[in-house]
């Protein structure tokens, strides 16, 4: 048996920009069962304690969370 894991990438990884800023939205799982939401910007990487069920919902975390704090709050945060 191999020790590896396979990471699956979501198509829903994408840029997002807001005014001057980008950042790379990536979703992933390492097991198929959970997805893992990480946010990179040229500042830092912020990769979310909790995992979501499916990937649509780690997106639709990330979303929530720029609605709620912009994409300036979160690298600031």
């Amino acid at each position: 048996m191999s020790d590896e894991v396979e990471i699956t990438l979501s198509p829903l990884g994408r840029s997002y920009a807001e005014g001057d800023m980008v950042v790379e939205v990536e979703i992933y799982s390492g097991n198929k069962i959970d997805w893992v939401l990480e946010i990179i910007s040229d500042e830092k990487t912020i990769i979310l304690e909790n995992t979501f069920p499916s990937e649509t919902a780690a997106y639709s975390a990330f979303e929530t969370l720029v609605e709620q704090y912009g994409l300036q709050g979160l690298a600031a945060s």
